[in-house]
């Protein structure tokens, strides 16, 4: 009898080890959804309302001008240059503050029909594009 009685306390506490395990499981899955949504929610938040334009483009000497208007954070800005299909490179070390304008240098220039296109990057959060020209 002393035996019978043993195993079934073996297996209950089999069973509320493996619920425990379980719930542990569930639970890093269900935060680590819920954490990756609100870091990419905070990005958005970041990005909002920072409005940036092209001024004006020399093809030639591959010099871009951007201007920043008022809105989003008022603290000071990296701007993001794409230059036709190449990926977003920074062009000049200045930051833009609001009302701000940047000279960005392109090395070689571009050629005509060529599209030049800007994007703010914010604390190190790289945000979607908010101005295009074609050269």
């Amino acid at each position: 009898m002393e035996k019978k009685g043993q195993a079934q306390i073996i297996t209950t506490v089999l069973i509320i080890l493996l619920v425990l395990a379980s719930i542990v499981i569930v639970w890093q899955l269900v935060n680590s959804a819920v954490g990756g949504a609100a870091n990419e929610a905070q990005n958005k938040m970041e990005c909002s309302g920072i409005s940036l334009i092209i001024k004006s483009v020399d093809a030639t000497s591959g010099k871009v001008i951007v201007e920043r208007k008022v809105g989003g954070t008022e603290s000071k800005i990296d701007v993001m240059v794409r230059v036709g299909t190449s990926s977003l490179v920074a062009l000049d070390s200045g930051q833009l503050g609001i009302l701000e304008q940047g000279n960005y240098t392109l090395t070689g220039g571009f050629t005509a029909g060529t599209e030049i296109a800007i994007a703010p990057k914010v604390n190190g959060i790289q945000c979607d594009i908010v101005d295009t020209e074609i050269v």
